[in-house]
């Protein structure tokens, strides 16, 4: 998303938050994994980063208040509301320094926890309230030279003429080429199955996400458990000591394999 990339370079430099908006009515399109990709690669730019779930405004000072405490700013006794305001003056002040707010709400809620200073924010949302107070960048569905690119990169057996096929089913809608690849570097796919799947479904990234989760269901059942459970959970932290000392809490066969030995360690990468 070579594009997508420079546009969002270039708004950095200018100075201000920055929105990554996805194009209207269009589900799908990947801003939180164009965010991840420019701060992936300007790695070296910050000696600060950190990501903030930001759709529950409530959670906001919670998440500063860790990267307070990380930063040895506050103390695990302060309140959260402390810590943030103790960051954000330390960050006005600082430079190098790249926050990240994912899948925010409007600025009236987030405005107080966006800090001033030489370092960049991001933000993801679909609140159209952010035009006047950031520096809007759409992020639009693959190219369909990107789609094939990532399709064959991931499955090298498939041709440029199904993985056009695919992608093509596909709308070409990152969150659904993506998982699409992962499911057909299994050897055993049938592409043309995964391409009769496709047709009426509600949305192409729908139609994939079934594939993967039917797959995953027949190998590992409790991973598949394990993966529900996080989702229920939304994008706060999830305690593995949830999975290691509370197994009697959770449904099967979940409960089975979190009394097994080395389920903290799956929890953890998950």
């Amino acid at each position: 998303r070579a594009a997508v990339r420079e546009e969002v370079a270039d708004a950095v430099q200018r100075g201000g938050p920055v929105w990554l908006r996805p194009h209207p009515h269009v589900e799908g399109l990947g801003t939180t994994t164009a965010m991840l990709d420019f701060a992936h690669r300007h790695r070296d730019r910050y000696d600060i980063a950190w990501w903030i779930p930001a759709l529950d405004a409530d959670l906001v000072p919670d998440r500063l208040a860790e990267l307070a405490e990380a930063l040895d700013l506050a103390t695990a006794t302060d309140s959260a509301d402390r810590a943030a305001v103790a960051l954000l003056e330390t960050l006005s002040r600082r430079n190098r320094w790249l926050l990240v707010f994912d899948d925010a709400a409007g600025p009236r809620q987030l405005a107080r926890y966006l800090p001033d200073g030489p370092g960049h924010v991001l933000i993801s949302s679909s609140d159209v309230g952010w035009q006047d107070q950031a520096c809007p960048v759409t992020v639009p569905a693959f190219t369909r030279a990107e789609s094939v690119s990532l399709l064959l990169s991931r499955c090298p057996d498939l041709t440029a003429e199904a993985a056009d096929r695919i992608a093509a089913r596909l709308d070409d809608l990152p969150l659904a080429v993506n998982p699409a690849a992962a499911v057909l570097a299994d050897p055993d796919t049938d592409t043309d199955g995964v391409l009769d799947a496709l047709p009426g479904a509600p949305a192409p990234w729908e139609a994939v996400w079934d594939l993967a989760r039917d797959r995953l269901a027949a190998a590992d059942p409790a991973a598949l458990a394990l993966l529900t459970l996080a989702a229920w959970l939304g994008p706060a932290p999830v305690p593995v000591t949830l999975l290691t000392d509370h197994p009697d809490v959770l449904p099967e066969p979940l409960a089975g394999a979190a009394r097994t030995t080395g389920l903290a360690d799956h929890a953890a990468l998950l």
